[in-house]
């Protein structure tokens, strides 16, 4: 004779929810999710996009602090990029113009959101 295994409903009370949770957790967690590599960003070489391209120190960055008509410029990665429209009178949500921002940056954003704005020059 054969015994056959039969489990109480009231187990699958208790399992099914463990279940459920286990999977909503993985799922908010961020386990499983792809993680964006940082792209290269390639600085004009030819041309008259040359003649743009600067070499920026920190305190002549400072000077394009987005006030007194002065552009935004911002470095993020040893890159400067013109943040203009992304920074009102200087500042974009505590953050200063005419700085190195990489931490700051990395912090709210990934690399494919920085490419998008104009490469005006290096950071020495």
């Amino acid at each position: 004779m054969k015994s056959k295994i039969t489990l109480n409903p009231k187990y699958y009370l208790i399992a099914v929810p463990v279940v459920i949770l286990i999977v909503i957790g993985y799922i908010f967690s961020g386990s499983g999710q792809k993680t964006e590599k940082p792209e290269a960003v390639s600085i004009p070489v030819s041309g008259e996009e040359t003649e743009k391209a600067k070499t920026f120190s920190i305190e002549k960055l400072a000077r394009y602090d987005g006030k007194n008509g002065n552009p935004p410029y911002v470095a993020v990665d040893g890159i400067v990029y013109d943040m203009t429209g992304v920074f009102e009178n200087g500042s974009h949500f505590g953050h200063y113009a005419g700085k190195e921002l990489t931490n700051a940056f990395y912090m709210q954003h990934v690399k494919s959101e920085i490419s998008k704005y104009p490469v005006v020059g290096t950071l020495e």
